[in-house]
């Protein structure tokens, strides 16, 4: 073993575990966002609609996909223009 001790590599070894449900979790996620912002905006529930695009961003932005990030921010912002968005809400994200 090549690059460290075997404690560095048994710390290692849950983590890329972690990465890879991760990565199988935000590609199944990514197709059920989609499906759910796109029934939100049916129902026309704003309110839930943007914290979904909120979680959304944020989700995107953690795995790197700055620009995803930015548009789910940027229909979030677009949404919440349209009704009134409670204090909470305001101070949480």
């Amino acid at each position: 073993m090549s690059g460290g001790t075997i404690m560095d590599h048994i710390t290692t070894l849950p983590h890329q575990n972690d990465q890879n449900v991760i990565r199988h979790l935000t590609n199944l996620g990514k197709l059920m966002s989609a499906d759910l912002i796109r029934e939100l905006k049916k129902l026309d529930d704003k309110g839930v609609l943007v914290e979904v695009e909120l979680e959304e961003s944020k989700a995107f932005y953690h795995l790197g996909n700055i620009g995803r990030a930015r548009a789910s921010l940027t229909g979030a912002r677009t949404t919440a223009n349209a009704i009134y968005v409670q204090p909470r809400m305001q101070v949480k994200y």
